[in-house]
């Protein structure tokens, strides 16, 4: 998750606070607890992760994809937007692996899009994680 997140000279320049923010919500609700994360970064490269896609032919040209099925390309296997590697990420393994465990334990991990938020850089989408867990394997966990 550190990728999306611009240098203090690339946020000055977009207008942002040279500090960066990463925002992480709990919340029980129903039968569930949901943990909604998201950062004050860009965003999701929605074009970059298509263009990824493409050329590992994960889809084809010719094929129609919403704006949200591209989103959640970053949850396929071996899947990186990064530049380089670094010791938190550009493996491609950080999302699939998430989104595996929580399915594993009946959870899921989903992507809503900010489409109707001010976009500062057009190729960006802003974007939150929400990870939902049935609340008796949250409490069976904590325990």
């Amino acid at each position: 998750m550190d990728h999306g997140i611009e240098s203090a000279a690339e946020r000055l320049a977009a207008g942002k606070s040279r500090e960066r923010h990463i925002f992480v919500k709990l919340e029980v609700k129903d039968d569930s607890l949901y943990v909604t994360y998201r950062d004050d970064g860009r965003g999701l490269n929605l074009r970059a992760i298509q263009q990824i896609a493409l050329d590992r032919g994960i889809i084809k040209v010719q094929q129609k994809i919403s704006v949200e099925e591209i989103a959640y390309l970053i949850f396929e296997p071996g899947f990186s937007t990064a530049q380089s590697v670094t010791d938190i990420s550009g493996r491609g393994v950080g999302m699939n692996a998430m989104k595996d465990f929580i399915e594993a334990k009946q959870g899921s991990a989903s992507i809503r899009l900010h489409t109707s938020d001010k976009v500062v850089h057009p190729e960006f989408v802003p974007f939150e994680f929400v990870i939902r867990l049935y609340h008796t394997v949250s409490i069976q966990k904590a325990a």
